[in-house]
């Protein structure tokens, strides 16, 4: 987040609380993805003084460090810029352009090398039934008869057979078949086949991606075949859902002029739309769970999002992680009419460029850890000092920094609240601050919102519930968005921290559930404010 000025401090500091002005962030039509009673009474809210420094890491930064990751991944993670080869068409398909002819791809270019499976927390589950024959109806152009392969062909199989049973409901009318086919492409093999969009096979590398030139869907076989290794033969599947979605694009949505955003994350809430027909059995060839969910979302965090600060307005932009996950999770609660609906200029995408004031103390949106610390504490006493009446024996809890607040508070995770002090601890502070370096200012500072919020519930709330702990701090964070006081790549820093912190991590306490049921609170508390989250 920014840091504000002195004058902006002392304007923010002597204005009257106002009740209910913690404004969610509006989401259009968000009651037809899915309608939720609003619990307890609505809380009130004041304006904040102080801004914590926050915003993703820059491209490059490490992967999950062993205080999140049980298995202590050191891998490095290095984004890239969006592809200038690829990404959204801006003409129509009925009069095809020279733009229209680059492929759109799901990677932006990235090519980093993914965290063990094991830090993407309950991923378990089969993904593949063993009982069921390869598909033998999709015909690869280039197949080498490898494993990829065949993955691919299963998996357009089931992805184009689920479209071709709602298409007519959805759209109005049959689906026409891909007239262009299906581009295996080998990048090292100059004579290998590929699709109108590329001028060698080498621009196919580390990708997949649909083109509107021909209406064909091409891939890197050795770039799935690390997806598939890396995380999952779901993940791959996933990716050519999302591929397909753009095909959906071509058909039957107009797509001249739109955003390359706006097409990318409506291709994430198509492939959402079809991930749940996976877990409602409607996929032969794939098997979906809840649980192993949280694979496509570790994929997402550490493959798909642009970098911090990327523009929204780029050719080839495709969203922050939040706005991918929260497209791809509107997709499978809501399903393909809320992706047919929902997505154009009108919706609100979090993703946005660097400004002088927003790139804080490391120029990437960061402030140091002592800033960190001290910013997020003061935000958070006088959010709730101005919600509690005087009478209410509200107090805020102090920082413990290096040391329990009481010896006597068991919780060893590096952020806590401790009853017996009735403070927030962090130790050690070396693995503090390796977390803050790692997941950036607001990772740590959403992990201190997350034990704050437990303090309250445990002096005054009625339950420890960590679905409300965790929407409480979507509704902190959209507060804190609706008053411009995030940098790019904050929603990305609280999004990493809420997958990657499953119920043995070490940072802080989030419970029991699945990743996917954490961003589920988390965006709940962001789209339908504090009231939602039953904090009373």
């Amino acid at each position: 987040m920014q840091q504000p000025t002195r004058q902006q401090h002392l304007t923010q500091d002597h204005e009257a609380p106002t009740v209910n002005t913690i404004s969610p962030i509006p989401s259009r039509r968000r009651d037809a993805v899915r309608r939720r009673t609003a619990f307890g009474a609505a809380l009130g809210a004041v304006s904040l003084a102080l801004v914590v420094g926050c915003s993703s890491t820059v491209a490059g930064t490490a992967a999950a460090p062993a205080a999140l990751a049980m298995a202590g991944s050191n891998t490095s993670t290095a984004a890239s810029a969006p592809s200038t080869t690829g990404g959204a068409s801006t003409s129509g398909p009925a009069t095809p352009t020279t733009e229209q002819t680059g492929p759109v791809d799901l990677t932006t270019g990235a090519t980093t090398v993914a965290p063990p499976a094991t830090t993407l927390g309950q991923t378990d589950g089969p993904t593949r039934p063993t009982d069921v024959e390869p598909a033998t109806d999709i015909e690869i152009i280039g197949d080498k008869g490898t494993a990829t392969d065949q993955l691919a062909k299963d998996s357009l199989s089931d992805v184009i057979a689920y479209w071709d049973s709602v298409s007519q409901e959805v759209f109005g009318e049959p689906l026409p078949p891909l007239k262009g086919g299906v581009y295996a492409v080998d990048p090292d093999d100059p004579n290998s086949e590929i699709p109108a969009c590329l001028d060698t096979p080498e621009d196919a590398r580390n990708n997949a991606f649909f083109c509107g030139a021909d209406d064909s869907i091409s891939y890197d076989a050795k770039y799935l075949e690390r997806i598939a290794e890396d995380y999952s033969d779901l993940d791959v599947a996933f990716t050519f859902a999302h591929e397909f979605g753009h095909a959906l694009q071509f058909r039957f949505l107009d797509w001249s002029g739109a955003r390359s955003i706006v097409l990318e994350t409506q291709a994430d809430c198509l492939a959402g739309a079809w991930a749940k027909a996976v877990t409602d059995g409607l996929a032969p060839h794939f098997e979906f769970s809840a649980e192993n969910l949280d694979r496509v979302l570790g994929d997402y965090v550490w493959e798909m999002g642009d970098p911090a600060g990327t523009d929204p307005e780029h050719a080839r932009a495709h969203g922050s992680v939040f706005d991918r996950i929260s497209a791809t999770q509107d997709g499978y609660l809501g399903g393909p009419t809320v992706c047919r609906d929902d997505f154009n200029d009108e919706r609100i995408f979090t993703a946005e460029q660097f400004t002088a004031t927003s790139a804080s103390t490391d120029g990437m949106g960061n402030l140091n850890l002592d800033q960190t610390i001290d910013g997020t504490k003061s935000i958070l006493d006088k959010f709730w000092t101005e919600r509690f009446t005087q009478d209410s024996g509200f107090v805020t809890p102090e920082v413990s920094e290096g040391a329990k607040g009481d010896p006597s508070c068991a919780d060893d995770h590096l952020v806590s609240y401790c009853d017996a002090a009735g403070s927030i601890d962090l130790n050690p502070m070396d693995s503090v601050a390796d977390i803050h370096k790692t997941y950036g200012d607001y990772g740590l500072g959403s992990a201190m919102i997350l034990a704050y919020t437990e303090y309250l519930q445990t002096k005054f709330g009625s339950s420890t519930d960590m679905t409300e702990r965790i929407c409480t701090l979507g509704a902190v964070t959209a507060d804190l968005y609706n008053k411009g006081n995030l940098s790019p790549g904050d929603f990305d820093e609280a999004v990493k921290v809420l997958v990657f912190a499953d119920k043995d991590n070490a940072l802080v306490e989030t419970g029991d559930g699945t990743a996917w049921d954490r961003l589920d609170a988390f965006r709940v508390g962001i789209y339908e404010g504090l009231s939602s989250c039953n904090l009373h």
